[in-house]
């Protein structure tokens, strides 16, 4: 099946419940391939290959979104997939600071990419398992409740009214999923670096 033009449109409103997202993370989330191992490189590399057409030392963001569409149907888990490709392309071009040719992704580029969407993905999972309604807003107070849970995760967190702040630029004493995964997954991405990067399985 070819993927449907419909599902690359970005929309600022997620239609995916809850409910949706859970069942689709379990079908997803084995097939982003972010463990730093012999056997995760040799899946990224595959994916990569699998993915991208055109070129073969670069993947461009299109061929990336038509991809997880097509092959790993990751529109169940948002309706917003083009936003979070698009933004993930950002995000990896500015952490390692080369802004060049922002609709094209090298194979290290593609590495974090995947992680960073990973990241993202993970952080909507454990907010919807905080905050089951599904929220799509939080105000301070629903950030300090998750403050344990994004310990538990990894992040190093100091004063959570800080953080918060640092991320309600506009000072509307509320933040959205979109800001609080920028920071979360950012973060994190940042903290764990490039899959490809360790020991070798001995």
């Amino acid at each position: 099946m070819g993927c449907n033009m419909e599902k690359m449109i970005p929309s600022m409103e997620e239609r995916r419940t809850v409910s949706q997202r859970k069942e689709a993370w379990e079908g997803i989330k084995n097939k982003l391939p972010v463990m730093k191992t012999s056997e995760g490189k040799a899946l990224r590399e595959e994916l990569f290959s699998v993915l991208h057409k055109q070129d073969a030392d670069t993947i461009t963001m299109d061929e990336m979104l038509k991809g997880l569409i097509d092959k790993l149907h990751m529109d169940e888990f948002t309706s917003r997939l083009k936003y979070v490709v698009r933004r993930s392309f950002g995000k990896v071009k500015k952490l390692l600071g080369d802004e060049r040719n922002p609709d094209k992704a090298s194979y290290r580029e593609f590495c974090l990419i995947i992680s960073y969407i990973y990241f993202r993905f993970q952080l909507r999972i454990m907010l919807d398992d905080l905050f089951p309604e599904g929220k799509e807003v939080f105000t301070f107070d629903d950030f300090q409740k998750a403050v344990p849970n994004l310990k538990e995760w990894g992040l190093r967190i100091g004063s959570a009214s800080r953080i918060f702040k640092d991320i309600d630029k506009k000072n509307k004493e509320s933040i959205t999923f979109d800001q609080i995964s920028s920071w979360g997954a950012g973060k994190k991405l940042a903290e764990e670096g490039d899959p490809d990067e360790f020991e070798h399985d001995q």
